[in-house]
């Protein structure tokens, strides 16, 4: 772009004109920041958003000549495990007949524990009596935490490793089955079972007995 300045005539003085002057003329910078995203351990990968930021003359991404938006990405599976965390969001492309694409701002995409399947307590029978024992056990859950089991404030039972003891002859036992968390999923607690508990029954059996005609009762 070349310019001049001219100053007309007048009374006493002719018209001047300045020397060209020679600009040289660029394309105007949009600047890319992508957004930061989050996911929950397994979760699809998410839809990646981003700003564009920088036009020119009341121009937007949907006026400006040949306008193409950039990419974003990172590199999230739903296998990245929460360890990996965070990753680096970056982007790339972008094009517009009047516009470069500084694209050198980058986000965070975090991941958290999941939530673990329903865990479900098993190996429970109700009513149970006096000094019954139990081996529970678990279906579901999610991952490699250990499980446990618990009676809880309960005093009709106790438990040991994976054993229930019936440790009264009357009252509830309530239990659950804890499986904790582990690097990629959060802890999970079972629906609490319920053991109505009663007392034993002892069986009386006679001995049998024998006398002489006369003899006194045994």
């Amino acid at each position: 772009c070349t310019v001049t300045a001219t100053k007309a005539a007048d009374a006493d003085y002719a018209s001047a004109t300045s020397a060209p002057v020679d600009i040289t003329v660029g394309k105007a910078a949009l600047v890319v920041t992508p957004d930061a995203q989050s996911r929950v351990f397994g979760q699809a990968a998410p839809a990646y958003t981003f700003a564009v930021t920088g036009f020119r003359n009341s121009e937007t991404a949907g006026t400006a000549a040949g306008y193409v938006a950039p990419v974003c990405t990172s590199a999230y599976t739903p296998a990245t495990p929460v360890a990996d965390s965070p990753l680096t969001i970056t982007c790339s492309g972008g094009s517009a007949t009047n516009y470069t694409f500084d694209t050198t701002a980058t986000a965070l995409l975090t991941i958290s524990n999941a939530a673990q399947a329903a865990l479900v307590l098993t190996g429970t029978s109700s009513p149970a009596v006096y000094f019954d024992t139990q081996a529970l056990g678990t279906t579901g859950g999610s991952g490699t935490g250990a499980v446990t089991y618990s009676a809880g404030a309960s005093t009709a039972c106790s438990v040991s490793g994976s054993t229930l003891t019936i440790t009264a002859a009357s009252g509830t036992c309530s239990v659950t089955a804890t499986k904790a968390a582990d690097a990629d999923y959060a802890e999970a607690t079972s629906a609490p079972v319920d053991i109505t508990v009663g007392p034993a029954t002892l069986v009386v059996t006679p001995d049998g007995q024998s006398r002489t005609f006369g003899q006194a009762a045994p």
